[in-house]
């Protein structure tokens, strides 16, 4: 697989390596951390292709182009996008908002180090992803 092919996979297909790592037992198939994550990463995914949130939310890949969202697609413009939807009217607290980011944040990092080490991205390119995943307040 190239470099830019790396980076324009769909967010789906980079989870199960990154809650292998975090789970726990033989595999990485156990554990709280990864139970939870998983479900947030799934929600996030659902959310990214459009699939969830407001009815007028169509996503964050163009209403003309026919493809999953990819790590490519993400930037501080997403994130910020995904803060307010996590604290928009679903009724969860204050704290509950902050650990679902968490989980997306801490997926984002991990992947954006093995993006780098892969596709020899520029340090601009970098910082864009790096900036978009600050804690939310």
């Amino acid at each position: 697989m190239t470099p830019r092919e790396r980076a324009d996979q769909s967010l789906t297909s980079s989870f199960e390596r990154y809650l292998q790592d975090k789970g726990k037992g033989r595999g990485g198939d156990g554990g709280n951390y990864r139970r939870n994550a998983a479900r947030e990463l799934e929600r996030f995914a659902e959310w990214a292709a459009g699939d969830r949130g407001a009815d007028d939310w169509t996503g964050i890949v163009p209403d003309d182009v026919d493809r999953e969202p990819t790590f490519d697609d993400l930037d501080e413009r997403v994130f910020r996008e995904y803060a307010r939807h996590l604290g928009g009217d679903r009724g969860l607290k204050q704290n509950t908002v902050q650990t679902y980011y968490r989980y997306i944040s801490a997926w984002c990092q991990k992947m954006r180090l093995i993006v780098s080490m892969h596709t020899g991205l520029t340090l601009i390119s970098l910082h864009r992803v790096s900036r978009s995943v600050e804690p939310v307040d």
